[in-house]
């Protein structure tokens, strides 16, 4: 968590609670604790809708995770390998950086993304190198078969920890007005849930009205599918 944050979990919850009149909203008036775990849930849940958008979140980026391919071997659950790639909100980049029985650091290139409906169209796959990748869910597939044991380093986003401010600060106001909109929406108050909504700043308020599924957000870091300004690649292409 960085040390500059405007607010952390705790000052958070407390100024979410004082947004919301201070009410007891766990059902039971006298069960306090349910009414912290209740704006606690509106908090986790308002931050992982904002990491579905769209921005610059640098404390939820995993760059360079580790996978090691298995010879003969074209899909991988991503629950199943070690150490797990739990939470994802989208792939940016997965990188091969070759074969393990060789030290020639040459090998390292960016793989291609390709659609799942043309994974799962072929027939047969030609063994060698994996150059392009694919995923459905939690499952990750090559193309061709690997017929070594590659390292490949995955570039991804993951969900946000719960109970933890993981947001940059220039985007914790905003969190907080969802947050609050949330609330008010559970409370049965729908004007104020939108006149909370009404407060985020324009860019965000308009990306939380598109929700991208897994394809649509991995294929903003495509560059091999979609027409992309120039130099763009570049970012994501090791020199």
């Amino acid at each position: 968590m960085p040390f500059n944050n405007l607010y952390n979990f705790s000052t958070a919850l407390t100024e979410l609670r004082l947004r919301l009149g201070n009410r007891p909203v766990g059902g039971d008036a006298t069960d306090a604790q349910a009414s912290v775990t209740r704006y606690s849930q509106w908090l986790d849940l308002a931050q992982a809708r904002i990491a579905g958008c769209l921005i610059e979140c640098p404390d939820i980026e995993v760059v360079g995770f580790p996978m090691t391919t298995v010879e003969g071997q074209s899909e991988y659950g991503l629950l199943e390998i070690l150490p797990p790639a739990t939470n994802i909100v989208g792939i940016k980049g997965v990188r091969n950086n070759g074969a393990a029985d060789t030290s020639d650091s040459s090998d390292l290139f960016k793989m291609r993304r390709f659609p799942w409906t043309e994974y799962r169209s072929l027939s047969q796959q030609a063994p060698g190198p994996p150059m392009r990748w694919a995923r459905w869910g939690y499952t990750l597939a090559f193309d061709p078969m690997p017929n070594n044991v590659y390292n490949l380093l995955i570039d991804y986003r993951r969900l946000p920890y719960q109970g933890t401010t993981e947001i940059p600060v220039i985007f914790q106001e905003d969190w907080l007005h969802l947050a609050e909109s949330f609330g008010w929406q559970a409370l049965m108050k729908t004007d104020r849930s939108q006149m909370a909504m009404s407060r985020i700043s324009a860019n965000l308020q308009m990306m939380l009205n598109q929700e991208l599924d897994q394809q649509q957000w991995e294929s903003n870091f495509d560059t091999d599918q979609t027409i992309a300004p120039w130099g763009f690649d570049s970012l994501y292409t090791v020199g």
